[in-house]
């Protein structure tokens, strides 16, 4: 998400997501997330009707150019109800404060970005980035459930901030500090964000958890987006990774990221 313009914000938490939910409900804000939902709505609906089209080809470029469609339709809904709502991002170009994370990801989305990643130079190095934190993360994650008698979700909740203490970086994060997919980022990178100083999303700032973050992706109309893109998903019968680190390893050898070139980028 590019960064708007910071402008004083001495409201409370509360007031900030009131204003937020009152943006939702503009009649723009409807109309652009309409654009998004209508965009996966008929990808979906094309799918759920022959989930093996007979060219491939074809279908691939019909997949891409839909999900562009509905993510820049996304962006400018987000863009829009955070305007509106007076919310102004501390996040920027070169802030990868939040990109030592494990993002939640929809396996479409790992596709996506898994496709994207095979277009460039340097994807195998990322590639193998990635690979190294997923086996580490997958044995993190194992070592912690079989000695928790705590519910497995709030112990991968856990692991999530023992893993952003590492301090590793995104396999899509370049050496300047940006992110080397951000157009095929995935909708929990889109809709992350925080209002005060970036110092506060390092794990090490005595205040990290107490940072705020806006919740700009809550709303039932919302999540029709997410539904669409999860039913899609389900219609390719993609494999499921909880984050980002499991999913690009899982999902770069799928025939429709293989094939990606190059000359895609």
């Amino acid at each position: 998400m590019k960064q708007l313009p910071v402008v004083a914000d001495d409201r409370s938490a509360a007031a900030r997501q009131d204003a937020l939910e009152a943006a939702r409900a503009l009649p723009t804000s409807r109309a652009l997330l309409d654009q998004a939902v209508a965009a996966l709505r008929e990808l979906a609906r094309q799918y759920a009707d022959d989930p093996s089209p007979g060219d491939a080809a074809a279908a691939s470029d019909s997949l891409w150019r839909a999900l562009d469609q509905a993510y820049a339709a996304l962006d400018r809904y987000l863009r829009y109800l955070l305007d509106q709502a007076g919310v102004s991002p501390r996040c920027g170009s070169g802030c990868p404060s939040c990109c030592t994370a494990a993002p939640t990801i929809l396996p479409i989305e790992g596709l996506r970005m898994a496709r994207a990643l095979r277009a460039r130079d340097d994807g195998d190095a990322r590639l193998r980035r990635a690979a190294q934190q997923s086996s580490l993360f997958h044995a993190l994650l194992q070592r912690e459930l079989a000695r928790s008698d705590a519910d497995a979700r709030e112990v991968y909740l856990e692991l999530q901030l023992q893993w952003r203490a590492r301090g590793l970086p995104c396999p899509a994060l370049d050496d300047a500090g940006r992110c080397a997919l951000y157009d095929q980022r995935p909708l929990a990178c889109r809709a992350y964000i925080s209002v005060e100083d970036p110092a506060r999303c390092d794990t090490a700032h005595p205040r990290f958890l107490g940072a705020r973050r806006p919740q700009v992706w809550r709303s039932e109309a919302e999540a029709r987006f997410e539904a669409l893109l999860l039913q899609i998903g389900d219609a390719l019968e993609l494999p499921q990774a909880p984050n980002l680190l499991l999913a690009l390893p899982l999902l770069f050898e799928h025939p429709l990221a293989v094939g990606a070139s190059r000359d895609d980028r």
